[in-house]
């Protein structure tokens, strides 16, 4: 092929057998116009001469494409290698699980966590998560669940993949696992696109979490209502183990996680908007006299359980509570300021109930 070399502001034409833009000796050819182009890369500049779409190029040739590296352009334009799927083996429900901490969190919870323990199924979609106040608490958590999964589903566990993080090479896990005969797979230091699942999932659930808080804020006017956080997460986790996941596996798809976990379909009757205000009534002991109001002012702010139980906060508590004896108000669009709320049970100590 032909190329041209440049020498001041003429062109020389050689006849290059083995061509490369950045071969040694081939200073005076196309490396000056790549770096004068502000390393443009070598594709670029070809597509330029083949479209004619730039004066000053005419000689570079339209097929040399086979070229060495350009130190700068390594030092500068470093990118890591893309993470394609390469695990196309079919996975049976529980056989991989995904695992990742999300935090700190900024503000502290209700009950002061500031840490989100996630778990994924690989094949359904499924998603286990508990809110903790520190990583020294992830082992033990990852123990509960990965038990409560296996009970529910009866089925094992088989591989569990995590990054590199302390708190998930540590001893307690280890032995775990050894007991257990789980294989723990560690994705390699400072590259969290290897735990890609995990990390997208994160991001899922918060994006979300922050939507339902800004619309539990706009409903009810409370200032502080990031502190709900961990309510805002478990309500997303628990929607979205109803409704139907991109699975990683096509023949999943067409089932919600409920579904391929439990075999039962998933009931979605019982869905309340997020944040919307309720009257929830009170137990007996907090009715003062006989002309007492017997309910509380409280905000929806997640799901119990079992259908039909949900977990309210109640403003002037300062706390969440279960009940099932919730009436929804969920067509009241204006905010209405705690501070407008009764302040009558203010005094009841955080402890009860």
């Amino acid at each position: 092929h032909d190329i041209c070399e440049l020498t001041g502001m003429h062109a020389k034409r050689q006849n290059i057998t083995n061509h490369s833009f950045f071969n040694a000796g081939r200073e005076d050819s196309v490396k000056p116009i790549h770096k004068r182009a502000c390393h443009t890369g070598v594709q670029v500049l070809e597509r330029m001469v083949r479209l004619d779409a730039a004066n000053g190029l005419e000689g570079l040739g339209t097929q040399v494409v086979d070229y060495n590296v350009c130190n700068e352009c390594c030092a500068g334009k470093a990118a890591a290698v893309p993470h394609k799927q390469r695990d196309k083996q079919k996975r049976e429900i529980l056989e991989l699980v995904h695992t990742d901490v999300v935090g700190p969190v900024d503000p502290l919870a209700l009950n002061g966590e500031k840490y989100t323990l996630t778990v994924l199924d690989d094949a359904s979609g499924a998603v286990w998560t508990n809110s903790i106040e520190a990583k020294s608490a992830v082992p033990r958590n990852v123990k509960t669940i990965v038990e409560a999964a296996e009970k529910r589903t009866g089925r094992r566990v088989v591989f569990v993949r995590s990054d590199r993080a302390r708190e998930y090479m540590c001893q307690e896990l280890d032995m775990y696992y050894s007991s257990k005969g789980i294989e723990h797979q560690q994705t390699p230091p400072y590259s969290p696109e290897s735990n890609g699942r995990a990390e997208r999932l994160n991001r899922t659930i918060f994006e979300k979490a922050r939507a339902i808080l800004e619309e539990l804020h706009t409903l009810s006017g409370i200032t502080d209502y990031k502190k709900l956080w961990v309510e805002a997460i478990k309500t997303v986790v628990h929607v979205h183990n109803r409704t139907l996941t991109n699975s990683t596996y096509k023949s999943m798809r067409n089932k919600a996680p409920f579904e391929l976990v439990t075999g039962n379909k998933p009931d979605l009757s019982h869905l309340r908007i997020f944040g919307c205000r309720v009257k929830v009534k009170k137990p007996d002991r907090y009715i003062n006299g006989k002309l007492g109001t017997k309910v509380w002012d409280a905000v929806h702010v997640g799901y119990e359980g079992s259908v039909g139980t949900y977990r309210v906060y109640v403003p002037t508590l300062q706390r969440v509570i279960v009940s099932r004896d919730v009436t929804f108000i969920e067509k009241l669009y204006h905010p209405v300021p705690a501070s407008e709320i009764s302040h009558e049970e203010a005094d009841v100590s955080a402890s009860e109930g």
